[in-house]
């Protein structure tokens, strides 16, 4: 359905970057990224796909627990419209998918300390198994082998 209204002009592409792609969605498993210009009518037109989607598939667009990202460029009063149209709350930030954060702007090294926490947090729960210290230490070793690997597959790390 979205790429029948890009077919017939009524939703508008949107370019990432000066030389970037143009995108107006990108589906992953179970969820959907969708990119709109900052007009009321690519609202009434994400709106309509929905509804049209949600009528003739019997599955529904859980506007519980969507979020909706604006870029800078978006005003106050065009956001308010925006949320009114669509149902969907806006967010300061993207929130998590599949486990890691999902950062807009560059990243600086603080934003990693979820990272740490997350095998500091793993670490200290071996203190209290009633293991001996070659067991232990192999744990340790898999616990810091495997969570950094899982999101140096996504993003660079510093």
């Amino acid at each position: 359905m979205i790429l029948e209204a890009e077919d017939d002009s009524r939703w508008k592409l949107v370019t990432l970057s000066r030389n970037g792609p143009s995108l107006s969605h990108l589906f992953f498993y179970g969820c959907c990224f969708a990119f709109l210009q900052e007009t009321t009518s690519q609202a009434w037109v994400m709106e309509d796909i929905f509804t049209k989607f949600a009528g003739t598939s019997s599955i529904k667009v859980s506007i519980s627990k969507s979020i909706a990202f604006f870029s800078k460029a978006f005003t106050r009063a065009k956001i308010n419209t925006m949320v009114f149209i669509t149902g969907i709350h806006n967010n300061l930030s993207l929130d998590k998918y599949l486990g890691f954060p999902i950062f807009h702007g560059r990243m600086k090294r603080g934003d990693y300390d979820f990272l740490v926490d997350k095998v500091h947090t793993r670490l200290t729960s071996l203190r209290n198994k009633l293991l001996n210290k070659a067991r232990r230490l192999t744990i340790a070793r898999s616990v810091l082998n495997a969570i950094p690997t899982y999101y140096v597959q996504i993003t660079w790390i510093p």
